[in-house]
């Protein structure tokens, strides 16, 4: 009988693992943006990697040929939210024009946030 409610007992902690991993996961978003204005050569990717650190977010962000930045970042939706107005925005030197952005599929694939190159 013990040994019986030894197993229940792991049982029901194994769900609730599992049930509380699934929902951290259901909550977690990426977010993928471009960012037009003058936002290069104003420490847009800098700023940006700040943000993301202080927002526990992980991704990167990158100039783009045209003149853009790409931004890619994975993290909980209402930090992503958050992360969203700050690059609407940007930091003081630069001057954003347009933000097109796209909610996709949280897969998990950053360790960290990164510029690249």
């Amino acid at each position: 009988m013990q040994r019986d409610y030894q197993q229940g007992s792991m049982l029901q902690s194994n769900v609730y693992i599992i049930n509380s991993f699934l929902y951290y996961i259901s909550m977690q978003k990426k977010l993928h943006l471009i960012i037009k204005g003058c936002v290069q050569g104003v420490w847009f990717r800098h700023n940006t990697k700040n943000k993301a650190i202080e927002l526990d977010l992980k991704g990167y962000v990158k100039n783009l040929p045209d003149g853009n930045v790409e931004a890619v970042a994975e993290g909980p939706e209402e930090k992503l939210k958050l992360f969203l107005e700050w690059c609407s925005q940007g930091p003081k030197l630069s001057k954003v024009e347009d933000v097109e952005f796209e909610w996709e599929e949280f897969n998990n694939e950053f360790d960290d946030f990164s510029i690249r190159r």
